[in-house]
Parts: structure tokens; C-alpha cells; sequence
């Protein structure tokens, strides 16, 4: 029998997406990154430069297709969601004792009789209660924010009007 160890012998440079606002602390102003399977977390200084100062990088494992940052009302540090290209979220946030990121909630959205589209689309509520994906064609499926053991749904694309579903 015959493996083969495929390995890559430089970290991804490639952008896939970005996303900024107030991660780390309150006051601080935060850049995140995803590239490939890697995600950094980046400080911008206070300073007039304004240089950006590296906070922490993190391995993920898959690809990051998608990344958004949510900012809600009730919180002084909001959270990031992630999406992966194996149909699968994770929303974390920062905690601000361990200086490390933590795992909020996680799921995936797979359906097994669904046309994959080529690239989820990612909606959030403005209120951030809860968020979308249309991850296959025809089907949105709606994500509470919280816990992981709350319950989501898949909804027909034919029963949103406006951003409402209506039975």
C-alpha cells in the first residue's frame, strides 16, 4: 500500500478576506485576516502612523471561504464569524483574561439534496440576532446567535420577501 504526504512549504500569502472593528479590546481597533487556512489578528496603533502591530495568528482547520465581523449592541467587543468551504461556521470572540480567541458556537449547514452554490453568501441581521448563508441554491439556512444547541433552520428561498420569512 502506498501513502503519499502532501505538505506545503510556505504559509499561504493569498488574502481571502478581511475584516475590521473593535476584536481585542474596546478601545483598540483590530484587523483581521484569513488567508487560506490561516487567520491573524492584527493591532493598529494609536500612534499618528498608525502602524499595525501582529496579536496573534491562528491554524484553522480547512479553508476559510468567508469571514464577518459582528459588533453587538450589548457587548464592548464583538465577534467574528468564519465560514469554511467544507459547509461548516464557527463563531468566536476574544477573551480578554486567557489574551486568546475562544469558540462561541459551531455548526455546519450541509444538505444532502442541495445544488451546492459556488461561493456562500453570508447575511447578518442588523440587530445581530441572528445570520444567514445561502450556502445552496433555493436554500437559506438561518442561524440564531448564542449556543450551538439552539435551533437553526433551512428555509426555501421562495419563502423570503423582503428579509421576512413568511410561511
Amino acid at each position: 500500500m502506498q501513502y503519499q504526504y502532501v505538505v506545503s512549504a510556505h504559509k499561504s500569502s493569498s488574502v481571502v478576506s478581511a475584516a475590521s472593528g473593535a476584536f481585542v479590546s474596546p478601545d483598540s481597533r483590530n484587523l483581521l485576516i484569513s488567508r487560506g487556512s490561516r487567520l491573524q489578528v492584527m493591532r493598529q496603533q494609536q500612534t499618528a502612523s498608525g502602524h499595525l502591530d501582529p496579536v496573534n495568528e491562528y491554524t484553522v482547520n480547512g479553508h476559510l471561504h468567508h469571514m464577518e465581523f459582528l459588533h453587538p449592541a450589548d457587548r464592548s467587543t464583538g465577534y467574528l464569524l468564519l465560514v469554511s468551504s467544507k459547509r461548516q461556521f464557527a463563531l468566536v470572540a476574544w477573551d480578554e483574561v486567557a489574551q486568546n480567541m475562544v469558540t462561541e458556537s459551531t455548526g455546519e449547514f450541509i444538505e444532502r439534496t442541495g445544488r451546492p452554490s459556488t461561493r456562500p453568501l453570508v447575511a447578518v441581521d442588523p440587530m445581530t440576532r441572528m445570520f444567514a448563508v445561502n450556502a445552496y441554491q433555493g436554500i437559506v439556512h438561518l442561524f440564531p446567535m448564542g449556543k450551538s444547541d439552539q435551533q437553526q433552520f433551512a428555509v426555501p428561498e421562495d419563502y423570503l420577501v423582503g428579509g421576512l420569512v413568511v410561511p
